[in-house]
């Protein structure tokens, strides 16, 4: 019998491809804990990396845009900006998403206690309307909202 380049031994196709699965869930599992709250680029856009999603068929890469939640097949990749870019530059994305993206606490700063402790209760209530899901859907992480 000859040798086998393989490393599945001797399982059957069936294995082989669960085995497959539990490791490229495992591979982006370690990618978005490397990356989460992270601001990327996802084809043409910079986003924020918050969460990885799985439905019956894929897994995805979940990212936020200020206002909505995309789910994109990580089939596909992003390109991490932290590090890639001037600290300066990199550090202006997150205050301007501080002042913009609807999940932080004090976008649009509030000037007064009461409108302070409005925005985090539309924050709140933002977040839980947007993530969502149903069906087969479901986050493998929980959702990773800090900016990072």
């Amino acid at each position: 019998m000859p040798e086998r380049s393989d490393n599945y031994g001797d399982l059957t196709p069936h294995h082989r491809r669960e085995n497959t699965i539990s490791n490229n869930k495992k591979l982006l599992i370690k990618q978005f804990e490397e990356n989460c709250g992270q601001f990327i680029i996802m084809g043409n856009d910079v986003v924020r990396f918050i969460g990885i999603a799985e439905d019956y068929m894929d897994y995805y890469y979940v990212t936020y845009d200020g206002r909505k939640l995309n789910w994109h097949s990580a089939v596909g990749s992003y390109t991490v900006l932290k590090g890639k870019i001037d600290e300066k530059d990199y550090n202006h994305l997150i205050h301007v998403a501080k002042l913009n993206h609807f999940d932080q606490d004090d976008f649009f700063s509030p000037s007064t206690e009461e409108e302070k402790e409005k925005r985090k209760l539309f924050a709140i209530s933002h977040k839980l309307e947007i993530s969502k899901v149903s069906g087969y859907d479901k986050y493998i992480v929980p959702l990773h909202w800090e900016l990072n």
